[in-house]
């Protein structure tokens, strides 16, 4: 979002992290290629470690401070912190939670006791945070990052999820969980307990066994065994960044928007026992758009099951000006094909540069998310040859 559109934020979102990985690894690394999302919304996290929670903070402090004073042409390292960084690190620590001091120890089912511990505190924050008097811009949606596999945001990201659900008095929430590598073995058994409590509780699932494969498709480089980690840790972060950069530009940009988009536009497709994913595409060229629009998507999808869904309800924005007449039909008959979507919405943001699909894809069956979740499994392993 250019600064010439700061005018027109009127909406932000509340967004909410469960656990260390969420908070450092999946909205640090968004933060530090996106910064509006600490810039232009409320940031919230829920933690098990008092020191995990602290990192987290500073971290995403350093992340604002660094991005405001470049702006502004200075040097982060050279540069004392003072207001606003100082305002944003006392604001995140005000609206944070501790559930424990010593962490979930692997182990989600500590994790949710302390979860249900202080359920009504971490409740009344949030409802405090979205309700809050004296803002000029409100609260429009919920956003909540988990990580799958480990103490803390395993089963508390879907308690959460399934509490806020049940309020009347706030908006529904979207909870986005990832899913771990098929050769981590203890987190793949922690994960499968997600899975349980997903079927009761809508979210959005992440998987980074698609990681390698969105690599390969987007550099082009050839199978190597020693593929740095963090490159495929960071496809799935890009995927989610342009995701909730795109959401937010069209939930504010009214006017560039068409039709314009509320939060309950989207949320509507939410829906017990059933998950959801995304797809997406960023072009910068409008020939490269329409020539790979559909490959993209196809390939930059961020979960797959065994099984077609029976019924899947998507909402696509496409972001990009002047978008041909023809791209939103073939959108709506390549969902409807291959996933046989039965309700699809879509918004046409006629704004930025580049071209840009994302979609939220939703009502696949968490029971047939493929590779499955047991070790050994890994497509992953199976390209490298490992």
């Amino acid at each position: 979002m250019e600064l010439g559109d700061i005018e027109l934020i009127t909406r932000k979102l509340l967004i909410i992290t469960v656990g260390s990985s969420a908070s450092i690894h999946l909205l640090g690394s968004m933060a530090s290629k996106y910064p509006d999302l600490l810039f232009r919304n409320k940031i919230m996290i829920i933690e098990t470690s008092k020191k995990c929670l602290g990192d987290a903070i500073n971290y995403l402090t350093y992340i604002y401070h660094s991005h405001y004073v470049t702006k502004k042409g200075k040097n982060p390292e050279e540069t004392k912190m003072g207001f606003p960084s100082t305002t944003f690190k006392a604001e995140l620590k005000s609206n944070s939670v501790l559930l424990a001091e010593h962490g979930g120890a692997t182990t989600p089912e500590l994790g949710l006791s302390y979860y249900n511990a202080k359920r009504n505190e971490v409740l009344d924050k949030i409802s405090s945070i979205v309700h809050e008097e004296e803002e000029e811009k409100e609260v429009t949606g919920i956003i909540i990052l988990g990580a799958t596999g480990k103490g803390t945001g395993t089963l508390i990201t879907p308690a959460l999820t399934r509490d806020l659900l049940d309020r009347g008095d706030m908006p529904r929430p979207f909870a986005f969980v990832t899913l771990p590598f098929r050769f981590e073995k203890t987190a793949l058994l922690n994960c499968k307990k997600m899975v349980e409590a997903i079927k009761s509780t809508p979210v959005f699932i992440l998987d980074y066994e698609r990681a390698l494969g969105m690599h390969m498709y987007l550099t082009g480089e050839a199978i190597e065994k020693s593929v740095p980690i963090v490159r495929l840790w960071k496809r799935v972060v890009e995927a989610l960044s342009t995701t909730l950069a795109t959401l937010i530009e069209a939930l504010n940009l009214s006017t560039k928007c068409n039709p314009p988009m509320d939060w309950s536009d989207i949320t509507r497709i939410l829906k017990p026992g059933r998950v959801g994913t995304i797809a997406y595409t960023f072009r910068q060229s409008k020939d490269e758009f329409i020539k790979n629009w559909m490959n993209d998507i196809s390939t930059l999808l961020l979960m797959r099951t065994r099984t077609t869904p029976s019924s899947l309800s998507a909402i696509t924005i496409i972001r990009g000006v002047e978008i041909p007449f023809e791209i939103p039909q073939n959108i709506e008959k390549y969902y409807s094909k291959r996933f046989n979507a039965k309700t699809h919405d879509y918004f046409i943001l006629e704004h930025g540069k580049g071209y840009t699909i994302v979609s939220l894809l939703f009502g696949f069956d968490p029971s047939n998310i493929y590779p499955p979740l047991i070790g050994g499994k890994s497509l992953i392993g199976r390209l490298l040859g490992i």
